[in-house]
């Protein structure tokens, strides 16, 4: 790759705006941290198999390490170094280099894994792998939502849901890279490959997550997969010598800085989050649920009513929408309507402390203290340390 190209595709990586959540947003930190440590273990790697030097590749097995406690997905590094040596730098298939750096992975692997199993060890999730086929295939579709996104960076939704996948925009992302690749001249298939399987492995072990969104910081490692796959495309190898071209990437990267100004600012604050979150993703509960309770705070409750109504339409059967729902309506003196969305939420989700707490309030100030009482007393069995609980009752 010549150095204007990787110049270019780097302030691409830069200022894409579906990256920007890595580092406006508190909980996508963690991708931007493993490419913090992944990164440079993969320097070392190259220095490593460049010059034979052991302290490189000393450098590089710590710093993986770094990256695999950091974020599993890391795991999957040694394929790729494994990969590169075989097919890229073309050693022997059996070699010395080799042996050692798999000898150092499963030494990391194994104690990495020991630690995670004592930290786990209460864990009960259904892990088999029947249950994390039918996981994989329900979010399979937020593939093509992350390739559409990339290509075409327009509503961007931190919690985005597999309903709000754009099916004609993701098959038009990938014809569009297929033609690319398709066209080029001079094709290295291997560094395809490479970057194909870069963007696809670092990408899909997230999908193993029960309910998973669409959230742009975790296409943070993939996405340098796919741009070393475009690195490849004749007219990103050109850029150097062809005016037009650099004229259209430069066009192309100040218009993503444009759209990234925008998009940070849906970070801005917790209303400010909600509020785009629930317009670009209509699908997502979770979203119609936190826009609701973000306007309640501000004191709109007419508004607030509305996204909760919308919530429930989505899934009646989100945690805490109809808590949240009968706090508006007894706001609003719709005591029925409350009293009736209270006992929803018990009858839904009868672990949740505070629906029984707020349904106990709702009874004392309609006057029927006993019904109150049992209420609060409730919810101490679920919460004994529920201080709201506790000071009522002490009242009485």
């Amino acid at each position: 790759m010549r150095l204007e190209t990787a110049f270019y595709l780097t302030l691409v990586f830069a200022v894409h705006p579906i990256l920007s959540q890595a580092v406006g947003w508190i909980p996508g930190r963690n991708d931007s941290l493993l490419a913090l440590f992944l990164l440079p273990s993969l320097i070392y790697f190259l220095r490593g198999t460049a010059s034979l030097k052991a302290s490189y590749m000393l450098l590089h097995l710590i710093f993986f390490m770094l990256a695999l406690f950091t974020k599993e997905s890391a795991i999957l590094l040694p394929f790729f170094s494994l990969y590169y040596l075989t097919f890229v730098n073309k050693k022997k298939l059996v070699s010395k280099q080799k042996v050692l750096l798999i000898s150092g992975y499963l030494g990391i692997i194994v104690f990495w894994f020991v630690l995670r199993k004592v930290a786990l060890s209460e864990s009960r999730a259904d892990l088999t792998l029947a249950r994390l086929s039918t996981i994989v295939l329900i979010n399979l579709p937020l593939l093509l939502q992350y390739l559409s996104k990339i290509l075409l960076p327009y509503n961007l939704s931190a919690v985005s849901v597999v309903k709000d996948t754009n099916y004609m925009l993701g098959f038009a992302a990938i014809a569009l890279i297929f033609m690319g690749v398709v066209l080029s001249t001079h094709k290295r298939w291997h560094i395809i490959t490479l970057g194909g399987l870069w963007f696809l492995l670092f990408l899909l072990p997230t999908f193993l997550v029960p309910v998973l969104t669409g959230s742009g910081h975790r296409v943070y490692m993939p996405l340098i997969g796919l741009l070393i796959l475009i690195s490849e495309l004749d007219s990103m190898k050109n850029v150097y010598m062809n005016k037009k071209t650099r004229i259209l990437v430069v066009t192309l990267i100040l218009l993503l800085i444009a759209i990234n100004v925008v998009h940070t600012s849906s970070f801005k604050n917790r209303f400010n989050f909600w509020e785009t979150a629930a317009k670009a993703s209509p699908s997502s509960s979770l979203a119609h649920l936190n826009y609701g309770a973000a306007l309640a705070d501000k004191g709109d409750y007419g508004k607030a009513l509305d996204a909760y109504q919308k919530c429930v339409k989505i899934n009646s059967h989100e945690p805490m929408i109809h808590n949240n729902l009968a706090v508006v309506f007894a706001i609003k003196k719709r005591y029925a309507e409350a009293e009736k969305e209270f006992q929803e939420e018990i009858r839904i989700n009868p672990n949740y402390s505070d629906a029984y707490y707020n349904l106990g309030m709702l009874y004392k100030n309609r006057g029927r203290m006993t019904e109150a009482i049992q209420m609060w007393k409730k919810t101490l069995t679920i919460d004994p340390n529920h201080q709201r609980s506790i000071n009522e009752l002490a009242k009485y």
